[in-house]
């Protein structure tokens, strides 16, 4: 079986994805799948539903960490980055946490 593959650019990618989310988070996103694609020896195939279920965007690290069932009473951000990143694929904007779904 054959298969024709499209380079995808930056602005391929995040144009995509602005159609279902905000320009920062669809940055942190477009970036780190083009971090991925330069260190992997195969293609990577981007499904832009995929990707748009394989990530939750919350406004803070304590909203993430509650929302994924801890109890963040006596936390503050910095610690509940840390904890979701030790849980986690967590990417970071200027406006929001980016949150792998596993």
């Amino acid at each position: 079986m054959s298969y024709l593959y499209k380079k995808l650019e930056y602005d391929d990618i995040i144009n995509k994805l602005m159609l279902e989310m905000d320009y920062d988070p669809a940055s942190a996103i477009a970036e780190y799948y083009l971090r991925e694609a330069d260190t992997s020896v195969v293609p990577i195939e981007i499904d832009y539903h995929a990707i748009i279920n394989e990530f939750s965007i919350y406004p803070s690290a304590l909203e993430a960490l509650s929302d994924r069932g801890s109890n963040v009473d006596y936390i503050d951000e910095n610690q509940a980055l840390l904890a979701l990143q030790e849980q986690t694929l967590v990417l970071d904007s200027d406006t929001a946490i980016i949150v792998r779904n596993t």
